[in-house]
């Protein structure tokens, strides 16, 4: 097999991997999308919730939940 034909048949199964990997990132962003903001967002309520209870001396008091 000569190097021109390994160079393409190496070139057209890059290709390919990277295609369906695309592919597959392009279907799951809107979801990725949604659980790094809402997790952020979540995250960023519990931390400041805890931030403000320790800060007054408390604990916070999760009897109630």
């Amino acid at each position: 097999m000569s190097a021109a034909v390994q160079n393409a048949a190496a070139a057209r199964l890059l290709a390919a991997v990277v295609r369906t990997r695309a592919e597959f990132a392009t279907v799951l962003a809107p979801l990725n999308h949604m659980l790094m903001n809402g997790f952020f967002i979540v995250q960023g309520f519990f931390m400041s919730a805890s931030i403000e209870g320790t800060s007054r001396g408390s604990a916070i008091d999760r009897s109630t939940q």
